[in-house]
């Protein structure tokens, strides 16, 4: 994309995370009830291969304002990665109660936040786990309550069931279809998805490698304008490495080339090096956004990679990806 290269390096101040994000029923993962719609795996059930599922966010818990909602993030009851042959995530607006219908819950101006095929998820027990979005979605109060459409195919995760923590209202989920996604489901009264939503962050996606596992990490605020950071952590200590950025999002093993387990995610089209300090935490790499309306709403991709003799045979770790999506 023409605009990745306008990005300016900044100097390597620190900056501090801006989290602007909102609940259903409070910043509380760690409680509710554990169900497997829609993130169940085969391993337990062929039922659970293929779901299409639909819930609700209030207005008043998204505070009753507008807000370009660029991360999604649920409260997965045990520690392990789900991966789907599919997953298509969409966005809209509602008013009223939920129908059986999908599409008329839907309505006529859904945005798809999220549309990968070979999805992958690192999911933490009893923590937010970011779904990792490759856009955003405009959200205006005056226009309902934020309506979640999840649509996953070839369900499968390393745990015995990838159960999330659910809470006691509507949704609207189909289970045990084959081909085509059927047009209406079933109303589970209480079986609503806990979600946190985010706007001005970074959504991680797919997974580190090496003995931290290596992860990156995003710092201020993605904003026309404004300064970002990004930076890594759990590498080698006293090491040296690289921050890439690319405009298209990617998952690629890298186990052929030497590095066993780590992945690529993204086409990379910038990197710059960064040291590594005793604690394995890298110095900050920063930049800033133009001050452009055509900025509003794009994203970009980052990922890091550390100088980690022994890790494999290459001598290189990776991080998982973090998809930055510019806000006004």
């Amino acid at each position: 994309m023409r605009y990745l290269p306008l990005l300016v390096l900044a100097a390597t101040a620190h900056l501090g995370a801006q989290n602007n994000c909102h609940y259903t029923w409070g910043n509380f993962p760690n409680s509710g009830v554990c169900g497997v719609i829609p993130w169940g795996t085969t391993r337990s059930s062929s039922t659970w291969r293929n779901v299409c599922y639909q819930t609700k966010m209030t207005a008043k818990e998204l505070g009753n304002s507008k807000r370009t909602i660029t991360s999604l993030s649920f409260a997965p009851c045990g520690t392990g990665t789900h991966s789907s042959a599919s997953l298509v995530i969409k966005m809209a607006h509602h008013k009223g109660a939920l129908a059986l219908n999908f599409a008329a819950n839907l309505g006529n101006s859904p945005v798809t936040v999220l549309n990968k095929n070979g999805h992958t998820w690192a999911q933490t027990a009893s923590a937010w786990s970011k779904i990792g979005l490759t856009g955003s979605f405009n959200y205006d109060p005056a226009k309902g309550d934020l309506l979640v459409e999840i649509l996953v195919m070839g369900n499968h995760s390393s745990l015995g069931n990838a159960s999330c923590r659910h809470g006691g209202r509507p949704s609207i989920y189909a289970i045990n279809w084959w081909g085509i996604p059927p047009a209406s489901g079933m109303m589970g009264s209480l079986s609503a998805l806990k979600m946190r939503v985010c706007d001005g962050l970074f959504g991680n996606y797919g997974k580190g490698c090496g003995g931290g596992p290596l992860n990156i990490a995003g710092s201020g605020a993605p904003n026309l304008g404004k300064r970002f950071g990004l930076n890594m952590a759990g590498g080698r200590a006293n090491s040296g490495g690289s921050i890439m950025l690319g405009a298209t999002q990617k998952s690629l093993d890298l186990s052929a080339i030497g590095m066993t387990g780590c992945s690529l995610y993204l086409d990379p089209i910038f990197s710059k090096g960064v040291p590594f300090g005793p604690k394995g935490v890298s110095a900050i790499l920063n930049f800033v956004v133009p001050n452009n309306p055509y900025f509003v709403g794009k994203t970009i991709y980052g990922q890091g990679v550390n100088i980690d003799l022994g890790s494999n045979r290459l001598g290189l770790t990776s991080s998982g990806g973090t998809a930055i999506t510019f806000g006004k």
